[in-house]
Protein backbone atom coordinates (compact mmCIF):
# COMPACT_ATOMS: atom_id res chain seq x y z
CA UNK A 1 0.00 0.00 0.00
CA UNK A 2 2.83 2.46 -0.06
CA UNK A 3 3.22 5.64 -2.35
CA UNK A 4 7.09 4.69 -2.64
CA UNK A 5 7.93 3.06 -6.03
CA UNK A 6 11.24 1.82 -4.23
CA UNK A 7 9.32 0.17 -1.66
CA UNK A 8 6.39 -1.34 -3.77
CA UNK A 9 8.54 -2.84 -6.03
CA UNK A 10 10.97 -4.63 -3.93
CA UNK A 11 7.35 -6.28 -1.85
CA UNK A 12 6.24 -7.74 -5.34
CA UNK A 13 9.79 -9.26 -6.22
CA UNK A 14 9.74 -10.54 -2.62
CA UNK A 15 6.45 -12.16 -2.85
CA UNK A 16 6.82 -13.48 -6.54
CA UNK A 17 10.43 -14.88 -5.20
CA UNK A 18 8.09 -16.25 -2.39
CA UNK A 19 5.49 -17.53 -4.35
CA UNK A 20 7.07 -19.47 -7.36
CA UNK A 21 9.45 -21.52 -4.30
CA UNK A 22 6.41 -22.52 -2.82
CA UNK A 23 4.99 -23.84 -6.15
CA UNK A 24 8.25 -25.85 -6.43
CA UNK A 25 7.90 -27.14 -2.81
CA UNK A 26 4.17 -28.18 -3.87
CA UNK A 27 4.92 -29.30 -7.48
CA UNK A 28 6.19 -33.07 -6.22
CA UNK A 29 2.75 -33.11 -4.44
CA UNK A 30 0.31 -31.17 -7.15
CA UNK A 31 2.95 -31.37 -10.22
CA UNK A 32 -0.53 -30.09 -12.84
CA UNK A 33 -1.45 -27.01 -11.23
CA UNK A 34 1.45 -26.13 -10.02
CA UNK A 35 3.15 -26.83 -13.75
CA UNK A 36 0.10 -24.33 -14.74
CA UNK A 37 0.52 -21.53 -12.37
CA UNK A 38 4.04 -21.48 -12.77
CA UNK A 39 3.63 -20.86 -16.75
CA UNK A 40 2.33 -17.78 -15.89
CA UNK A 41 5.27 -16.42 -14.35
CA UNK A 42 8.17 -18.01 -16.20
CA UNK A 43 9.40 -19.69 -19.21
CA UNK A 44 10.00 -23.14 -19.24
CA UNK A 45 8.52 -26.02 -16.93
CA UNK A 46 8.79 -25.60 -12.97
CA UNK A 47 9.73 -29.71 -13.25
CA UNK A 48 13.50 -28.25 -14.76
CA UNK A 49 13.84 -25.22 -12.98
CA UNK A 50 15.74 -25.27 -9.98
CA UNK A 51 14.88 -26.20 -6.11
CA UNK A 52 13.92 -23.56 -3.64
CA UNK A 53 16.91 -22.48 -2.02
CA UNK A 54 17.63 -19.56 0.49
CA UNK A 55 21.22 -19.61 0.73
CA UNK A 56 22.32 -16.28 -1.32
CA UNK A 57 18.85 -15.00 -1.54
CA UNK A 58 18.22 -10.79 -0.50
CA UNK A 59 21.35 -10.91 1.04
CA UNK A 60 22.01 -7.22 -0.01
CA UNK A 61 18.31 -6.07 1.91
CA UNK A 62 19.05 -8.60 4.49
CA UNK A 63 22.14 -6.63 5.39
CA UNK A 64 20.40 -3.47 5.33
CA UNK A 65 17.49 -4.72 7.05
CA UNK A 66 19.95 -5.58 10.02
CA UNK A 67 21.16 -2.00 9.84
CA UNK A 68 17.88 -0.44 9.75
CA UNK A 69 17.50 -2.68 13.15
CA UNK A 70 20.51 -1.60 14.40
CA UNK A 71 19.50 1.85 13.63
CA UNK A 72 16.01 1.27 15.48
CA UNK A 73 17.81 0.00 18.44
CA UNK A 74 20.04 2.26 18.97
CA UNK A 75 17.77 5.65 18.57
CA UNK A 76 15.35 3.65 21.96
CA UNK A 77 18.80 3.10 23.66
CA UNK A 78 19.62 6.97 23.30
CA UNK A 79 16.19 8.69 23.79
CA UNK A 80 16.19 6.20 27.22
CA UNK A 81 19.22 7.10 28.22
CA UNK A 82 18.49 11.18 27.51
CA UNK A 83 14.71 10.73 28.62
CA UNK A 84 12.83 11.53 25.74
CA UNK A 85 9.62 10.76 25.67
CA UNK A 86 9.26 7.72 23.36
CA UNK A 87 5.92 9.39 21.56
CA UNK A 88 7.68 12.85 21.23
CA UNK A 89 8.21 13.32 17.20
CA UNK A 90 12.11 14.19 16.73
CA UNK A 91 14.31 14.66 13.72
CA UNK A 92 17.36 12.17 12.86
CA UNK A 93 19.89 14.34 12.12
CA UNK A 94 22.28 12.23 9.81
CA UNK A 95 26.28 13.18 9.45
CA UNK A 96 26.58 14.51 5.98
CA UNK A 97 29.82 12.57 5.80
CA UNK A 98 28.76 9.24 5.72
CA UNK A 99 28.39 6.94 2.59
CA UNK A 100 25.87 8.19 0.02
CA UNK A 101 24.93 4.53 0.24
CA UNK A 102 24.32 4.74 3.76
CA UNK A 103 22.45 7.65 3.66
CA UNK A 104 20.31 6.66 1.24
CA UNK A 105 19.06 3.68 3.51
CA UNK A 106 17.95 5.47 5.77
CA UNK A 107 16.29 8.07 3.84
CA UNK A 108 14.78 5.14 1.98
CA UNK A 109 14.08 3.72 5.89
CA UNK A 110 12.27 6.87 6.79
CA UNK A 111 8.64 5.67 6.75
CA UNK A 112 9.48 2.83 8.67
CA UNK A 113 11.51 4.93 11.58
CA UNK A 114 8.15 7.10 11.93
CA UNK A 115 5.92 4.49 12.96
CA UNK A 116 8.51 2.43 14.78
CA UNK A 117 10.34 5.59 16.63
CA UNK A 118 8.85 8.66 16.02
CA UNK A 119 11.17 10.06 13.38
CA UNK A 120 9.67 13.40 12.24
CA UNK A 121 11.84 13.55 9.45
CA UNK A 122 15.84 12.64 8.43
CA UNK A 123 17.78 15.92 8.05
CA UNK A 124 21.28 15.56 6.45
CA UNK A 125 23.38 17.94 8.36
CA UNK A 126 27.13 19.08 8.71
CA UNK A 127 27.73 17.60 12.76
CA UNK A 128 30.44 20.67 13.35
CA UNK A 129 27.93 23.56 12.35
CA UNK A 130 25.07 21.98 15.07
CA UNK A 131 24.71 21.07 18.32
CA UNK A 132 23.71 17.30 18.39
CA UNK A 133 23.31 13.90 20.55
CA UNK A 134 25.57 11.94 18.31
CA UNK A 135 25.59 8.50 18.16
CA UNK A 136 27.48 5.40 15.31
CA UNK A 137 25.81 2.81 13.84
CA UNK A 138 26.44 0.68 10.89
CA UNK A 139 25.08 3.08 9.20
CA UNK A 140 27.06 6.04 9.81
CA UNK A 141 27.16 9.02 12.39
CA UNK A 142 23.31 10.27 13.30
CA UNK A 143 22.00 11.80 16.48
CA UNK A 144 19.10 14.35 17.65
CA UNK A 145 19.29 17.77 17.67
CA UNK A 146 19.89 19.45 21.29
CA UNK A 147 17.20 22.55 20.76
CA UNK A 148 14.96 19.17 20.31
CA UNK A 149 15.87 16.71 22.23
CA UNK A 150 16.94 18.32 25.32
CA UNK A 151 14.48 19.98 28.00
CA UNK A 152 16.69 23.04 28.96
CA UNK A 153 15.89 22.93 32.72
CA UNK A 154 16.14 19.15 33.49
CA UNK A 155 19.89 18.56 31.47
CA UNK A 156 20.68 22.21 33.76
CA UNK A 157 19.74 19.92 37.12
CA UNK A 158 21.47 16.88 35.89
CA UNK A 159 24.65 18.82 35.13
CA UNK A 160 24.55 20.38 38.09
CA UNK A 161 24.37 17.58 39.85
CA UNK A 162 27.17 15.50 38.36
CA UNK A 163 29.54 18.73 38.73
CA UNK A 164 28.75 18.73 42.42
CA UNK A 165 29.07 14.78 42.85
CA UNK A 166 32.37 15.22 40.66
CA UNK A 167 33.58 17.74 42.78
CA UNK A 168 33.65 15.77 45.84
CA UNK A 169 35.26 13.39 44.60
CA UNK A 170 37.75 15.71 43.50
CA UNK A 171 38.46 17.35 47.01
CA UNK A 172 38.50 13.48 48.35
CA UNK A 173 41.80 12.59 46.26
CA UNK A 174 42.96 15.93 46.30
CA UNK A 175 42.89 15.82 49.55
CA UNK A 176 44.39 12.33 50.12
CA UNK A 177 47.59 12.88 47.50
CA UNK A 178 48.31 15.94 49.22
CA UNK A 179 48.55 13.40 52.39
CA UNK A 180 52.37 12.91 52.38
CA UNK A 181 51.83 9.55 54.69
CA UNK A 182 49.27 8.28 51.71
CA UNK A 183 52.13 9.25 49.55
CA UNK A 184 54.89 8.04 51.29
CA UNK A 185 53.24 4.61 52.16
CA UNK A 186 50.98 3.80 49.40
CA UNK A 187 52.15 1.71 46.70
CA UNK A 188 53.56 3.54 43.85
CA UNK A 189 51.21 2.34 41.41
CA UNK A 190 48.09 3.17 43.49
CA UNK A 191 49.42 6.64 43.65
CA UNK A 192 49.87 6.97 39.95
CA UNK A 193 46.41 5.66 39.53
CA UNK A 194 44.74 8.26 42.27
CA UNK A 195 46.46 10.69 40.35
CA UNK A 196 45.42 9.84 36.86
CA UNK A 197 42.43 9.60 38.61
CA UNK A 198 42.38 13.21 39.74
CA UNK A 199 43.22 14.76 36.49
CA UNK A 200 40.38 13.00 34.79
CA UNK A 201 37.97 14.19 37.04
CA UNK A 202 39.44 17.93 36.45
CA UNK A 203 39.27 17.37 32.78
CA UNK A 204 35.72 15.81 32.81
CA UNK A 205 34.65 18.79 35.19
CA UNK A 206 35.64 21.37 32.91
CA UNK A 207 33.87 19.83 30.04
CA UNK A 208 30.57 19.68 32.11
CA UNK A 209 30.76 23.11 32.92
CA UNK A 210 31.37 23.95 29.13
CA UNK A 211 28.06 22.63 28.43
CA UNK A 212 26.47 23.82 31.69
CA UNK A 213 27.63 27.77 30.44
CA UNK A 214 26.44 26.58 26.91
CA UNK A 215 22.44 26.01 28.41
CA UNK A 216 22.44 28.94 30.50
Amino acid sequence: YSNDKYIKAHAVAVMKDVYLNILKLLHPIIPFITEDIYSNFESGFIMNASYAKSIGRFEKETKEVDKIIGLIQKIRDVRLKNEIAPNKRITLAVSDKNSKEAIATIQAAAPVLSKMVNIEKVEIVDFSAVETINFVTELGETGFFKSEAVDAEKEKARLEKDIEKMTAEIDLLGARLNNPNFVSRAPAALVQKEQERHRFLVESRKSLEEQLRAIK
